[in-house]
């Protein structure tokens, strides 16, 4: 006889004729294999005058998703020919649902095997046995669905007595029950042959570990990745049913989301069902009038206030990233939308096609262009350079954020931000003080508990952490004692100025995705087209956006996040047209030519010396040109050459006039 586990790396080779056999769970008598086995041997023996020697088993192995590791081995052997007769004992031993049990009839019956059942006495496969089959299927469909109910009645019944329901999380531990709480909740006593009621305690090791987590997340604004290598780095054991005790960034990310350090359980908030499609088990979110919630206070590992700042934090980032888990989320775009490698990168929009422009080149540092255009579906074939365009773009943003509307506003929003903490400084105060007293008292439990188990790196590094977390109490204490002691005052106006523009510097010269990202709020879509000048060899973009006030304020201004009142500020700003290029000398100083020649009657070369640049009185008498006649003369013979040069793509000479 030969025998297969699925725990098991060699599988058995199948036979013409076989035996399977299975028991669902690891509590139950493994020797039930070869009780099911010797069954099914009498059973051939008695209609096919035959003894199959090959045996496949699951051990503790069940029906999950209609199937089982090797019931599917012997599908495969059916559909390939090798498997010709299969005994089982019942047909609760492959499928448990009547759709099930007709599937794997109809698989039976199409390649020509025979499947043969000894405590239903039948053959599967035989035309005549529809009913009995039928039926059969069906009571085990009942008997697993009056199973489930009960199952169900009796874990909601523990969770309302506030009892364990196998469902342990890391931080806890399960403990049986003394006699004296059985009676108290009023429970019958437990027969020996049975598991006894537990109930679910902290585990003190573990509970350090979550408070850590949270602390390091929300205070020390540490990354979910940083914080599992740490944790991995600590050797800190992942405990519970954990097949490993290394820790992954999902891990730490279940931990500071779930609400159940906060003393919260609940049951009945998801269901597993069948899709009737494929045959598959999906699972589906339960109507929230089946919802059972209940809170232990004694279940309590983390306050409402670490859970709350553990939220800021979350939402914090998905300010940056917005989309959530980058790169995981479908429909979230490509890369460039969620974390920019360039200021302007997906900010730019084809004004042609509406495509999303993006770095087409590296060249020079990289040009902007619209992806259709060489893919032949858009017109608009013209690059601006990278550099050029973020310089141009960031100076008109910064020209337009230097206006008293801004000023005004984040004037307002300190006074009212010192208002506040004037009104909250007594509570402040008064907070700390307790917080800073807790801190102290877990500080003398770590101490004790090292002293008594030893220099463990858990409890070690605990106690590293409470000492940093009291320093930071203390700091902020003082603060709190100081601005009871000497209120704060409103700044002057030139201070707001200065604060603006440093604020604003300081948020681009930050990391380029979140200053990219910060910039599609102030500017939104910026729309470019291409434009075409007489004067000029080349065509150019030109592009299109209005500052959105209210994000403004709320970029520069911290105080600003969540206020209703810069609502109004939206319909502030002018829609601005900026030129994506670099401006001839003509263009940059033809208005300030005409003024030094026509106000100050000064001539061309005493011009051409005072500006900047190394310019000749040619260069001047274009720009004069310009800037008073909007182009420059057709008829001017330098004109004249200017163009040639350009058409003949040949640089400029000086010339001495």
């Amino acid at each position: 006889m030969c025998r297969n586990s699925s725990q098991q790396a060699t599988p058995v080779r199948l036979e013409r004729d076989l035996i399977y056999a299975r028991y669902s769970h690891d509590h139950q008598n493994p020797t039930s294999i070869d009780d099911q086995a010797a069954v099914c041997r009498d059973t051939a023996q008695r209609l096919h005058d035959c003894q199959p020697c090959c045996l496949v088993a699951d051990f503790a192995e069940s029906v999950k998703d209609n199937t089982t590791p090797n019931w599917d081995r012997i599908l495969d052997g059916v559909r390939a020919g090798v498997v010709k007769r299969v005994y089982v004992d019942e047909l609760s031993r492959f499928a448990r649902c009547l759709e099930d049990v007709l599937r794997v009839q109809r698989i039976f019956r199409f390649y020509g095997a025979s499947l043969f059942t000894v405590l239903e006495n039948i053959d599967v496969t035989d035309e005549h046995a529809d009913i009995h089959v039928i039926f059969a299927g069906y009571k085990n469909q009942a008997a697993t669905r009056d199973a489930r109910h009960r199952i169900k009645r009796s874990m909601d019944g523990n969770l309302r007595r506030k009892l364990s329901n196998g469902d342990i999380r890391f931080g806890y531990s399960s403990l049986a029950l003394t006699e004296e709480e059985i009676q108290q909740l009023g429970l019958p006593p437990r027969p020996t042959d049975k598991a006894p009621y537990r109930k679910l305690v902290i585990t003190r090791q573990e509970a350090e570990v979550v408070r850590l987590i949270h602390y390091w997340f929300a205070v020390l604004k540490m990354s979910i990745r940083a914080i599992a290598r740490k944790l991995n780095r600590m050797k800190v054991p992942r405990g519970g049913k954990a097949r490993t005790d290394r820790w992954k960034p999902i891990n730490v990310r279940k931990i500071l989301e779930s609400r159940r350090y906060l003393g919260y359980r609940w049951r009945n908030e998801i269901m597993m069902v069948r899709n009737p499609d494929t045959g598959r088990i999906v699972i589906k979110n339960q109507d929230p009038g089946e919802r059972i919630e209940v809170h232990d206070p004694n279940l309590v590992i983390i306050d409402e206030a670490t859970h709350d700042a553990t939220m800021r934090r979350f939402d914090e980032i998905h300010k940056v990233h917005p989309t959530g888990k980058k790169g995981w989320k479908r429909n979230a775009g490509t890369p460039q939308d969620y974390s920019p490698k360039q200021l302007f990168s997906r900010a730019l929009v084809c004004g042609e096609c509406g495509a999303k422009l993006s770095q087409m080149s590296g060249h020079l540092g990289g040009y902007y262009g619209c992806p259709n255009a060489p893919l032949g579906l858009c017109t608009n074939k013209v690059k601006a350079n990278r550099v050029l365009t973020e310089q141009l773009l960031l100076e008109a943003i910064r020209h337009e954020l230097d206006q008293d509307v801004i000023v005004d506003v984040v004037l307002q929003l300190l006074r009212d931000e010192i208002q506040q903490t004037a009104a909250a400084t007594p509570d402040d105060v008064a907070r700390l003080k307790s917080q800073l007293a807790r801190v102290e008292r877990e500080a003398e439990r770590l101490v004790e508990a090292i002293a008594t188990a030893g220099d463990l790196n858990t409890l070690t590094s605990a106690l590293r952490q409470r000492e940093v977390e009291k320093a930071d109490v203390e700091l902020q204490l003082r603060g709190a004692e100081r601005r009871a002691a000497i209120p704060a005052t409103l700044p002057d106006r030139a201070w707001v100025e200065r604060q603006i523009r440093d604020n604003f510097a300081e948020l681009l010269s930050a990391e380029v995705t979140r200053a990219a990202l910060i910039l599609r709020q102030i500017t939104g879509p910026i729309e470019v087209h291409p434009i075409t000048k007489p004067w000029l060899r080349k065509p150019h973009l030109v592009a299109r956006l209005k500052i959105d006030f209210a994000a403004a304020c709320g970029a520069v201004a911290a105080s600003a996040d969540g206020r209703d009142d810069l609502a109004s500020l939206s319909g502030y700003g002018t829609v601005l047209e900026i030129e994506l290029r670099k401006m001839p000398f003509y263009e940059q100083f033809g208005s300030c030519v005409v003024h030094m020649h026509d106000a100050e009657n000064k001539s061309f070369r005493e011009i051409a010396r005072e500006l900047p640049g190394d310019v000749n009185p040619a260069t001047i008498k274009l720009a004069y040109d310009f800037g008073k006649f909007g182009t420059p003369d057709p008829g001017d013979r330098a004109w004249h050459n200017h163009c040639k040069r350009l058409a003949s793509r040949q640089p400029a000479r000086a010339n001495a006039g």
